[in-house]
C-alpha cells in the first residue's frame, strides 16, 4: 500500500467494500496503525445520528476516528438563511 494514499469514503453501492477492503490491503501491508476515518461534520443538515454511526462502523473495523468541524456552521447555513 503507497504510504500517502487517501481513500473517500462516500454514500454508494460500495458504501461495505471499500472499508471491508482498505482494512484488508491495509493489515496485509501492516500499516492498520496508519488508518484514519475523518467525518465532516456537517451541522444541522446532517442526518441526525450520522456521526455516531460512522464511529460505531469505523470502531468495529478498529480504525481511528476523528471528527471534522467548523464551530457554529453549517455547510447548509447559506441555504437555510431566507
Amino acid at each position: 500500500m503507497p504510504r500517502n494514499r487517501t481513500r473517500n469514503h462516500c454514500r454508494s453501492s460500495h458504501i461495505a467494500s471499500r472499508p471491508r477492503r482498505v482494512v484488508a490491503l491495509a493489515k496485509e501491508a501492516g500499516v492498520m496503525d496508519r488508518l484514519v476515518a475523518v467525518h465532516c461534520d456537517l451541522g444541522r443538515v446532517e442526518w441526525q445520528g450520522t456521526r455516531e454511526l460512522a464511529e460505531a462502523q469505523t470502531k468495529h473495523r478498529g480504525i481511528r476516528f476523528e471528527v471534522a468541524a467548523k464551530p457554529d456552521a453549517s455547510v447548509g447555513d447559506g441555504f437555510l438563511r431566507s
